[in-house]
């Protein structure tokens, strides 16, 4: 029984019992579910999906432009040769490797021209290096966003099966109620037939009787919606109609920060990450920015037989270089987000801590209210008997003892 202040506690322990089981018994264990869904839920498949993706541009940044042939083709016609001459060129371009065949209409001559060409910047300021770099910050980052994502799945099924606890819990103690009510209730109205009772008594254990065998209805349908619910939300191959779930077993927990690390460490870690790669993305912009591009070619004229170079340069001057302006701007809110969530790690960690051992108080307390109370109603069961309390005192007094235990059902 689990209160929801102490839903990031009971989450905590939770996330380190993740070992492979996919056998299932008729009774389930919160292990059981766990491991379930981060082995086959729509949570890890879509991870999946995710890492496949990094997978695919990494490989892109790698091939640099190998995987594939650029084939152009462009037409010079003129109809009045003083303006110029008709010609058709054909270029082929791999990697740096080109080819291009052009043909004068006129002359009816074709040459036919391979060569290799190269930004030289490229050897100062490498685009496909700093792709590299980036992307190995984008998987990171979605390593930790698909931890975050799985984690949040995580604490929403330890909710629907401490709901589901609760329902059967509940359950239970209607179960008890109908037993008591259904005896009370031949009980009272023989005593109403035969005089010696009020009717008063009589309808009220009818009410009562007919109270809690709505309730094990109603209970025991909850009961198999949340299981429904958790194999339609999380695709864990479990049947409302056959399995059920297991009672939490409690264990002793040394609950520390390294428990309570494995939560909010995702946060400061994916707030870094993304600091890392502004960062990086801002120094490659000023790098980009402050060299020229200068693409030097060597080429060859088949028919010719005529080596020639050819060298281009080129360099955009601007006054106001907005992007860097802006990137420098995310830098400075990454890093107070950063800083942020780092100092207040500790606040986090600490409250969490509260929460745990109010957790633990709250359930102490309640465990006494709950033996308190079944103790008062044995003792005016037993007065009614005497004829020292009625029978609606003795129906008040189970009240008492049902709140107590829906009220630990509910921490």
């Amino acid at each position: 029984m689990v209160r929801n202040k102490g839903k990031i506690a009971l989450a905590v322990l939770c996330f380190n019992i993740l070992t492979a089981a996919t056998t299932y018994a008729k009774e389930l264990t919160l292990e059981e579910l766990i491991n379930a869904m981060k082995a086959t839920g729509y949570s890890k498949q879509t991870s999946d999906m995710n890492e496949k993706q990094i997978d695919i541009q990494e490989k892109a940044i790698d091939l640099d432009g190998k995987n594939k042939i650029e084939l152009t083709s462009n037409a010079n016609i003129y109809s009045n040769n003083d303006y110029g001459q008709s010609t058709i060129t054909t270029a082929v371009t791999y990697d740096i490797f080109n080819y291009r065949n052009v043909h004068n209409f006129d002359t009816n001559k074709t040459s036919n021209i391979i060569g290799v060409s190269k930004d030289l910047k490229d050897f100062f300021v490498s685009e496909k290096d700093y792709n590299k770099r980036i992307i190995l910050y984008t998987r990171e980052s979605t390593k930790i966003t698909n931890l975050q994502t799985i984690n949040t799945d995580v604490i929403a099924l330890i909710d629907l099966y401490v709901s589901y606890l609760n329902s059967k819990e509940e359950k239970r103690v209607n179960e008890e109620l109908v037993n008591t009510y259904k005896v009370d209730k031949n009980v009272k109205r023989t005593a109403y037939d035969v005089g010696l009772g009020s009717l008063y008594d009589s309808e009220l254990s009818k009410v009562n009787f007919e109270n809690a065998s709505n309730n094990i209805m109603f209970y025991d349908y909850k009961m198999k919606n949340i299981i429904e619910e958790i194999r339609k939300n999380y695709n864990i191959n479990i049947l409302a109609s056959e399995d059920t779930l297991k009672e939490f077993t409690e264990k002793n927990y040394d609950i520390n920060n390294e428990y309570f690390n494995s939560i909010y460490d995702t946060n400061v870690r994916n707030s870094e990450v993304a600091l890392k790669k502004s960062e990086e993305e801002l120094k490659y912009l000023k790098d980009d920015d402050g060299l020229p591009s200068v693409v030097a070619g060597v080429n060859y004229d088949i028919d010719n037989k005529e080596p020639y170079f050819t060298v281009s340069v080129s360099k955009t001057f601007d006054s106001y270089k907005e992007d860097i302006k802006l990137k420098e701007l995310e830098v400075e809110k990454n890093k107070i987000n950063y800083n942020k969530l780092v100092s207040n790690k500790d606040i986090n960690i600490a409250t969490s801590k509260v929460a745990y051992a109010e957790l633990l108080k709250d359930y102490y307390n309640l465990s006494r209210q709950v033996y308190i109370t079944q103790r008062q109603y044995e003792i005016y069961k037993v007065k009614e008997d005497t004829g020292l309390a009625t029978y609606d005192e003795r129906t008040e007094k189970y009240q008492d003892y049902q709140n107590a235990v829906f009220g630990m059902s509910t921490l």
